[in-house]
């Protein structure tokens, strides 16, 4: 038969259990009655039990305001990601091709001769097949490209740390839309002058055409006045921004011709303008000529008269 002796050891508790005892006691114990010996484990505490309970119940509160604390990081992380993804309008496919990458080029294959003539056909005839369907998805990609929210900001950070980390990649999903070209802004923006005014995206295309920037680049500056010229139903909103850029000679051409599809609504914008302008250059008259003809034929005749010419 075994005997089991007892025996004393003590413990240094760690983590959450220090302070709560100091001695952890074993001893043996009799025989159990299956004729096995067993073990008995006495816990000794010099805190007492009253301080054990309380202390006890404060690591229970601990412990669940870390989990409460885990869930609210979970949620929030939930809901930025569907912010990024599900609340952007779906890109509409074209040929089974996603329009970013019909807008941005991509698409077009290019040869040590140029560029083929098959790709360049097939991505211009997709521009000129997309209609109002794309109109949702096309305001959002340019107010994207305009000056940049927290939104927009949060949509690059991701895009780049999806592209430079694989472990990223491997564990979240693509980017919605990635970094935006400057071809695809210089598209997205003539597709919206063509297919947004007399909708119900127009008010909402204005807005992103009007933001729209890129540093230091004139043909887009060209383009834009050009896509606002488009936008005939807000001759308030739009002939201060192309009267203005008439005093730019980069500019002066693009925006008389913008003027020029507002017709008499720019009238009353340019005729004081051009009544005041003196000398071989006159921007206003020019532009007033082409939008009003009546008009310009009037400012001649009230110059004559006042001696102005």
């Amino acid at each position: 038969m075994s005997v089991i002796q007892a025996s004393n050891f003590s413990v240094q508790p760690t983590g959450a259990a220090r302070g709560v005892s100091k001695v952890w006691a074993r001893v043996g114990c009799p025989r159990a009655s299956s004729g096995d010996p067993a073990l008995c484990l006495r816990l000794t505490s010099p805190l007492g039990n009253a301080d054990f309970l309380r202390h006890l119940n404060a690591l229970r509160h601990k412990a669940a305001w870390y989990v409460a604390s885990g869930v609210f990081l979970v949620l929030m992380a939930a809901c930025c990601l569907r912010w990024l993804f599900l609340g952007c309008p779906a890109e509409p496919v074209y040929r089974g091709v996603g329009l970013a990458r019909w807008l941005d080029g991509s698409m077009v294959i290019r040869t040590p001769v140029g560029i083929s003539p098959g790709s360049g056909r097939a991505m211009g005839d997709v521009l000129r097949s997309v209609g109002t369907e794309a109109l949702p998805w096309l305001v959002t990609e340019v107010e994207l490209s305009g000056r940049p929210g927290p939104r927009d900001l949060a949509c690059r950070f991701y895009a780049r740390l999806w592209q430079s980390s694989a472990l990223v990649r491997s564990l979240l999903p693509r980017p919605w839309s990635g970094p935006r070209s400057e071809i695809a802004v210089f598209n997205a923006m003539n597709l919206l002058g063509r297919l947004a005014p007399g909708t119900a995206y127009e008010t909402n295309a204005l807005h992103a055409v009007t933001a729209a920037h890129l540093q230091n680049n004139r043909e887009f500056y060209k383009t834009r006045l050009y896509v606002l010229g488009c936008f005939t139903n807000f001759p308030n909103q739009v002939v201060p921004i192309l009267v203005q850029e008439l005093t730019n000679a980069a500019y002066v051409e693009t925006a008389a011709k913008g003027l020029q599809n507002f017709g008499p609504s720019a009238t009353p914008t340019l005729y004081p303008l051009a009544l005041k302008e003196t000398g071989q250059i006159r921007p206003a008259e020019y532009a007033l000529e082409k939008a009003d003809e009546i008009a310009y034929r009037k400012l001649h005749e009230e110059k004559d008269r006042l001696g102005l010419r």
